[in-house]
């Protein structure tokens, strides 16, 4: 067989010897797919503001700053992009605070 293989082989031959290049399919055999090891999720949300996906870490969207958390859709521009909005006029004291010291 390796004699045959060492000289150049034209597409016939290689039609009328495929047997010669079919010796890894017999080393698949015993391949299980089961002993993949198991993928892990991702878990990820959508920004509410620009709709950008974000790691489930994340506080903060990394491509506009929003909050996970964010009112933005039912607050408007009111909304606060640095903080969850659990109500507007309580919120607003505290971000004004965070401004300097807390940045996504």
């Amino acid at each position: 067989k390796r004699a045959r293989l060492q000289k150049e082989l034209t597409f016939q031959d290689l039609y009328e010897n495929q047997e010669l290049f079919d010796e890894d399919d017999d080393e698949d055999g015993d391949w299980d797919p089961s002993q993949l090891q198991k993928c892990v999720e991702v878990i990820k949300w959508l920004c509410k503001n620009c709709t950008m996906d974000n790691i489930n870490d994340d506080v903060c969207c990394r491509i506009c700053g929003e909050h996970k958390d964010s009112k933005i859709l039912s607050l408007g521009h009111f909304a606060s992009p640095f903080a969850p909005d659990e109500d507007l006029n309580e919120i607003q004291p505290t971000i004004k605070g965070l401004r300097g010291e807390y940045a996504c």
